[in-house]
């Protein structure tokens, strides 16, 4: 039983860093767009 909390435990912690990672995955992306964006106007 305790492995099996612990197995939870590590599950939702690496869905919690990926939903961060992908977080700052989608930002870097936008930021990349909106730096082109930029360019491309002026």
């Amino acid at each position: 039983m305790r492995m099996y909390g612990a197995h939870i435990g590590a599950l939702s912690h690496f869905t919690y860093g990926f939903k961060e990672w992908h977080k700052s995955l989608c930002f870097f992306l936008y930021h990349q767009f909106i730096v082109r964006a930029a360019c491309i106007i002026y």
